[in-house]
């Protein structure tokens, strides 16, 4: 896949940053934050990109008030949010003193810790917006070949709709349809990451069908179910729901 595929958010994103503060995008990774991000900045008459996982950008944050001085009156993006979480009572600190919206847009694998900070210090200043991989409509208007048997067989992960990732690999192959388990999010060294990996392939299996949890987790060799709660694989789901690569739809009126 060459070049940038129009996102049905980036719109979205834009609007929300006339109209809040802060704006947050979350999703899994791999799924097009940072692209995302750097096409709505390109929009943008000031703005400046901060990736905090490389450590020559993250030098910039060691005095964060004064990097935010420094930088009044344009709109920062600060992707992998989570790896400093002191920058949250920063941030609220800074939205309050400059009064204006569109003043950071965050970025984030919408780990729990992300969600809860954000919420509670941002509180009534920050607006999220959903990332999800592509979407049937946006690959089909960027003219991405049999979209439909791609996104259907693959998932919407940059990586599985490539053209020569089509060409290669055949229905029956196995491919990988999203990110490696070693990378979905940061509480994966909490995980057991086969098991993980294992518990996704079979939750396509089951995907939009009444869930069976005792099924599942007899299949995965465990004595509780996989989402039962304190379940020795517990951990496996909530990681993955943590990182937007699962939902969880509960039944009307439960």
């Amino acid at each position: 896949m060459h070049g940038y595929v129009s996102r049905e958010t980036e719109k979205d994103v834009l609007l929300r940053l006339r109209r809040s503060p802060v704006v947050a995008i979350v999703g899994p990774r791999q799924c097009g934050k940072t692209t995302l991000a750097k096409r709505v900045l390109s929009h943008l008459p000031k703005s400046l990109y901060v990736d905090l996982e490389r450590p020559s950008d993250a030098a910039k944050l060691t005095d964060p008030e004064a990097f935010f001085a420094l930088h009044a009156g344009e709109t920062v993006c600060l992707d992998e949010i989570q790896r400093v979480p002191d920058l949250f009572p920063v941030l609220r600190s800074v939205v309050d003193s400059q009064d204006r919206n569109g003043q950071v847009l965050v970025l984030g694998s919408a780990s729990p810790d992300l969600l809860r900070q954000s919420s509670e210090t941002l509180a009534g200043r920050v607006t999220f917006v959903e990332l999800t991989p592509f979407l049937l409509p946006e690959l089909s208007g960027a003219g991405i070949d049999e979209a439909l048997a791609t996104t259907w067989l693959r998932g919407g992960f940059r990586g599985a709709c490539s053209p020569r990732r089509t060409r290669r690999a055949s229905p029956g192959a196995r491919t990988s349809s999203g990110p490696s388990s070693s990378g979905t999010c940061e509480t994966s060294a909490r995980v057991d990451v086969p098991r993980l990996a294992r518990l996704w392939r079979m939750c396509a299996h089951e995907h939009g069908q009444t869930l069976n949890s005792a099924r599942l987790g007899s299949a995965l060799g465990v004595s509780a179910p996989p989402f039962a709660p304190g379940s020795s694989s517990s951990r496996g789901p909530s990681c993955s729901a943590c990182c937007l690569l699962s939902r969880r739809i509960s039944a009307s009126g439960s």
